[in-house]
């Protein structure tokens, strides 16, 4: 992990450097996480401000902002100025929340712009031992026959 992190925070600043003036940065960085603390997205989010900070020699803050699938964090990176001192570590659910939502206070396809994969985290499906579905095809084939009625649970949205 502190590998990708340093490769990512080299990213960012190469990407920012000929966007931004000789001064940068010339006070604090805030980094953006719209999930709970110890989120992966805030464990991520918490290394990469690290590294930055190490080679900006400059604050890196990481401020959680949870709610909403993520969308409480992402207004409050958008109403920030854009001066390249606010950024935003998000999760998955950036990419799902148009789906899940029928309408978003903003368009991740034109207000926002990816700056650097930073992590990648695999997912898995877990039930209980000698549960009712021990393969995903026998969750597949319950959940055909009995449409809306296979419980489910959730870390997130």
């Amino acid at each position: 992990m502190k590998t990708i992190a340093g490769i990512s925070a080299a990213a960012i600043l190469f990407a920012a450097g000929a966007a931004l003036a000789q001064d940068y940065p010339s006070k604090p960085i805030r980094v953006i996480v719209p999930l709970t603390p110890g989120s992966g997205a805030d464990i991520a989010g918490r290394i990469v401000a690290k590294h930055l900070g190490d080679a900006l020699k400059q604050p890196v803050l990481v401020e959680n902002r949870p709610g909403a699938g993520g969308i409480i964090g992402t207004q409050a990176m958008l109403n920030a100025d854009a001066d390249g001192y606010t950024l935003m570590v998000q999760s998955a659910s950036h990419a799902a929340n148009p789906a899940i939502y029928k309408t978003l206070p903003y368009d991740p396809l034109k207000d926002i712009v990816d700056v650097a994969l930073i992590g990648n985290t695999p997912y898995v499906m877990i039930a209980a031992k000698g549960g009712a579905y021990p393969t995903l095809r026998s969750l597949i084939d319950a959940a055909r026959a009995k449409p809306g009625e296979i419980p489910f649970a959730s870390a997130g949205v």
